[in-house]
């Protein structure tokens, strides 16, 4: 096994944990609560509080796909896709007054804010499923 492919089988591994670490943390408290509870509540914006983990993850998938020369566009594209996603939401929330507290949240802002996460959560899913299969070619991958 050649050095370059064991950084990228570590690389790989620890991004693709990464990445999905913030999806994992919202579904699973929103689990712990309803089996506590008996309530389903799900706090949708935990995913972009734990956006560092999100990022980093998905910079070491990046990096693994260069090394390993797969899956490089869907993961590129998904993670463009997240740049964008999250500066045009961050565009609309202060434009429109929500982000400063000058207009009250009307329900279509809220669906919007809230369909933005949904899209961001399943595209850090995206980028996690893109990780798992890069990893499993990698460690069929014969040297």
């Amino acid at each position: 096994m050649t050095q370059k492919m064991l950084i990228a089988k570590i690389l790989v591994i620890a991004g693709t944990l990464l990445t999905l670490f913030p999806v994992v943390a919202m579904l699973g408290t929103s689990l712990f609560h309803l089996i506590s509870t008996g309530t389903f509540l799900m706090d949708y914006l935990l995913p972009a509080e734990l956006a560092l983990f999100g990022f980093s993850g998905i910079l070491l998938v990046i990096w693994a796909s260069f090394l390993s020369r797969d899956f490089q566009k869907p993961i590129i594209g998904c993670a463009i896709a997240i740049a964008i996603l999250l500066g045009a939401g961050l565009l609309y929330v202060q434009l429109s007054g929500l982000g400063s507290s000058e207009s009250d949240p009307t329900p279509l802002v809220i669906g919007f804010a809230i369909g933005i996460m949904v899209v961001y959560s399943l595209l850090l899913v995206a980028i996690g499923v893109f990780g798992i299969f890069m990893a499993i070619r990698l460690f069929k991958k014969k040297e």
